[in-house]
């Protein structure tokens, strides 16, 4: 898809479900170190830009080398009221 940033990638963006619409960003990064502040942040600039027409806004990250089909690093979440939060598969 789109460079987002040097840190990293969008690799998709897809919206699921009918009575719950929800929107899915996967992520991968260029780097090996990230905080979760970072996370957040683009979970919440993503919503801001892309998701605020959803009910939930789902963000996958991957860090460099990880199977993008298998399991993530970590998952961020932002609902309507724009609040971000992250947690650790």
């Amino acid at each position: 898809m789109e460079p987002a940033s040097d840190d990293y990638r969008i690799l998709a963006i897809r919206d699921f479900g009918k009575a719950f619409h929800r929107r899915t960003a996967r992520i991968l990064f260029r780097k090996q170190q990230v905080t979760e502040e970072e996370m957040k942040e683009i979970t919440y600039r993503l919503w801001r830009d892309r998701g605020q027409d959803v009910e939930q806004f789902v963000t996958v990250f991957f860090l460099p080398g990880m199977d993008t089909d298998s399991f993530a690093y970590a998952f961020g979440s932002c609902l309507k009221d724009g609040n971000a939060v992250v947690s650790f598969g």
